[in-house]
């Protein structure tokens, strides 16, 4: 099953900027990467910040319907750590 629309271009946006940091030995900024792609710096951040909660919420990441969703999730996630961290 391939992943939906939204999650695909998650992961070319991560790649892509992995890919630039490599080539340029870490001198690659979030900025950079949204102007050779013609996006806004908030819409790449968005994009590497659920491509990072992939990798330790893959399971729960991969069912969310829309990126809106993902973003939603870890922000819960986020708030709940938040509150733990209250607890203690």
């Amino acid at each position: 099953m391939s992943d939906p629309e939204w999650l695909e271009k998650v992961k070319k946006t991560q790649r892509f900027h992995a890919s630039k940091c490599r080539e340029h030995n870490g001198y690659w900024k979030l900025k950079d990467t949204a102007k050779e792609l013609k996006r806004s710096v908030g819409s790449v951040s968005e994009h590497l910040l659920v491509a990072t909660w992939l990798r330790t919420h893959s399971d729960k990441i991969e069912k969310c319907k829309s990126l809106n969703d993902a973003i939603d999730f870890i922000q819960d996630k986020k708030r709940n750590l938040s509150f733990e961290d209250l607890d203690e």
